[in-house]
């Protein structure tokens, strides 16, 4: 999961993550991201991605997360 550290901090995702336990479901939290990310923040969460052999990647939060988001998908698509 791409989402802020705000997100994490406020527990907005409690309810989420409580679900996906609920139902067995690990989830992997990405939230090493600033505005804007840089080229190194997808090639971390890249990594991440690779490293825990995920299934599928979730972007919560602002745009930047959606980019970054969709910048991991490009690169996991080439793999």
């Amino acid at each position: 999961m791409v989402t802020t550290p705000g997100f994490v901090r406020r527990g907005t995702l409690t309810s989420l993550l409580d679900g996906c336990k609920k139902e067995n479901i690990s989830v992997t939290i990405f939230s090493e991201i600033a505005p804007d990310p840089q080229i190194e923040s997808v090639e971390q969460g890249f990594r991440l991605y690779q490293q825990i052999q995920a299934q599928a990647i979730l972007a919560i939060g602002g745009s930047c997360h959606h980019r970054l988001y969709r910048r991991e998908t490009i690169q996991i698509r080439r793999q």
